[in-house]
């Protein structure tokens, strides 16, 4: 379960940012960008092609367990219907980690970024965060992005947080280095003889813990 996304910021935060660029479904601006890449549907096959019979495809490496497995297999299939091949790569961590990684050696990378409450992204999108083990994956470089996160994680006022953090998700989904996918929601079951407090915002899964001992029958 989750939410669609379409920035790095989620509608649930304070700093979150309503007008960011929202891309949808154009499959004839894609059209467009194959064919000037040189690559043209072929109807026979249904695939797109370059002049020599090259189908236009991609291989995308991710960490290998059962949700992103269904994940790029659903992804795989629909890229089918558009005519495009997607490779995939299923990994262990130690490959993820030393041979994509640690080289930023990927065509397309699938990757689940833990977050935190605090809308601080600095580590995953400032310039000097782009080599490993560092988590700015994408190599993204904006010298006003870099200006605007150190400012922000500096301030101690969330007005100012805000409108630098505002201005940072338009920066950034404007550039579009990344796909953003979806944030996953956690459903936690519990038995009815078991009285726990109200769940609010939570950063991290082990912390629906933390009133432990005010729990009761």
């Amino acid at each position: 379960m989750g939410t669609i996304e379409d920035g790095p910021i989620p509608p649930s935060s304070w700093a979150y940012n309503k007008d960011i660029i929202k891309y949808g479904y154009d499959p004839i601006k894609a059209e467009e960008l194959f064919n000037a890449a040189g690559y043209v549907k072929n109807e026979a096959s249904g695939y797109y092609e370059s002049e020599d019979g090259k189908i236009l495809s991609f291989t995308i490496s991710y960490y290998d367990n059962e949700i992103n497995d269904r994940l790029v297999g659903a992804l795989k299939e629909m890229w089918k219907k558009e005519g495009i091949v997607l490779n995939q790569e299923s990994l262990s961590y130690t490959q993820l980690t030393q041979e994509i990684l640690a080289t930023r050696d990927y065509e397309i990378l699938l990757y689940e970024i833990e977050t935190t409450v605090d809308p601080d992204q600095y580590n995953l999108w400032h310039s000097l965060k782009s080599s490993y083990p560092d988590l700015n994956l994408s190599g993204y470089s904006y010298e006003r992005v870099d200006i605007l996160l150190e400012e922000a994680r500096r301030s101690v006022s969330r007005e100012d947080r805000t409108e630098k953090y505002i201005l940072f998700q338009k920066y950034l989904t404007q550039d579009a280095p990344v796909m953003f996918l979806y944030h996953p929601k956690y459903v936690y079951i519990v038995s009815d003889n078991v009285k726990i407090s109200e769940l609010g915002d939570i950063a991290y899964p082990f912390q629906r813990f933390a009133d432990i001992p005010l729990w009761g029958r």
